[in-house]
């Protein structure tokens, strides 16, 4: 690039891959932005943003926090089945496939319609549902 990025560049490449699920390139932009610039505010904000998240998480998606529940409480490498009467959204199914691909087990979905099975990173429905 003829200009080094910024810090607000690495931010927002950092949060975009957060959304997208690129996780190794989320770690990396921030890194950087740690590197360029480590301010008390930016901390601060940064605090703020994750406690946000965290409210979100827990209240708004309660499938994933099942999934991660059955995750800690089920022996290593069993699949994880959670049911729910109600549709997936689609941040609960890209969140889910994420997990995953991250914890490498079958994780098993049953919405309203139909099952949801999640496997290294990818679903049976093809994302199509």
């Amino acid at each position: 690039m003829p200009v080094e990025p910024s810090v607000d560049v690495w931010e927002t490449l950092m949060n975009f891959s957060r959304v997208h699920g690129d996780v190794e390139l989320g770690d990396r932009c921030a890194e950087l932005v740690e590197k360029l610039d480590a301010t008390s505010t930016r901390e601060w904000r940064n605090e703020r943003v994750e406690k946000e998240n965290k409210q979100e998480w827990t209240f708004g998606y309660k499938e994933e926090v099942a999934v991660v529940r059955k995750l800690i409480d089920s022996r290593p490498r069993s699949s994880v089945t959670v049911l729910s009467n109600f549709r997936i959204c689609p941040n609960c199914h890209d969140a889910l496939k994420l997990m995953s691909e991250i914890t490498g087990r079958q994780l098993i979905k049953r919405d309203s319609k139909k099952f949801h099975i999640f496997g290294k990173g990818l679903c049976s429905c093809n994302d199509r549902w």
